[in-house]
């Protein structure tokens, strides 16, 4: 499956607004995308620079995936389209400078740039003011994506200027799903998704002990008290106390 057709399954309607904003050259400058971990952020941001730059785009796949350009971005190997993401704790205005100094610069190959922001919330207040100038007139033919799972926690003054994206969390039957085509089980693919609208979330989870020990537990109390399992009183003394 392409990346295109991927996101259309994922974000349907996310896509086509940016579908067609694309076919009638109508992108914003800037967008704040927000929503859980795992529901196609990253993979978005992807394809709108990917779009910008494909060689071989058509009006209904405006992302080829194979081209020299599109390899070049999904590889970060391309030079007007920069990554910037927290180092260690936060976004540090440091980077923030080197990265606007990069903006600033005529672009490499083409009149296009391309900013990608990952974890916005976690630009330090110095930092997201050292952007704002930039944010408020930025140079033409550059595209600037922030990219949170917490929107409060993104400067007033930078979210004003941004528009504002919302990513749902994936539908039930649809995470399972996912969640078995990267070799989770069935049955453990659905206790996930009952909790969690987010592959990535459901993939920590799945590689979480304690929450493999406390499920478990859960099942063996279940067992003890419906079925011929553990003594429940001495099961709960003896292991659910000692784990929760």
């Amino acid at each position: 499956m392409g990346l295109q057709a991927e996101l259309e399954e994922l974000q349907p309607v996310v896509m086509n607004l940016f579908k067609r904003s694309k076919r009638e050259n109508r992108l914003s400058h800037g967008y704040l995308f927000h929503g859980p971990n795992g529901v196609g952020k990253k993979r978005l941001a992807l394809w709108l620079a990917q779009s910008l730059f494909c060689l071989e785009q058509t009006d209904e796949v405006q992302v080829c995936s194979h081209c020299v350009n599109c390899t070049r971005i999904a590889n970060d190997n391309h030079p007007d389209v920069h990554w910037l993401k927290p180092d260690g704790a936060s976004i540090k205005i440091d980077q923030v400078r080197e990265i606007r100094s990069e903006l600033m610069k005529q672009g490499m190959e083409s009149n296009q740039k391309v900013l990608i922001i990952d974890e916005a919330d976690k630009m330090t207040v110095q930092s997201a003011n050292s952007l704002l100038k930039f944010i408020e007139e930025p140079d033409a033919g550059t595209l600037l994506l922030f990219l949170t799972t917490n929107p409060a926690k993104i400067l007033p003054t930078i979210a004003s200027r941004l528009q504002p994206v919302a990513f749902r969390e994936l539908p039930f039957e649809q995470l399972v799903k996912k969640l078995e085509q990267v070799g989770i089980s069935q049955q453990k693919a659905r206790i996930f998704a009952s909790l969690t609208g987010s592959i990535q979330e459901a993939k920590r989870l799945n590689e979480d002990e304690f929450f493999q020990e406390a499920r478990n537990a859960s099942v063996k109390l279940y067992e003890g008290l419906h079925h011929d399992g553990p003594e429940p009183l001495i099961f709960i003394q003896e292991t659910w106390m000692p784990l929760f």
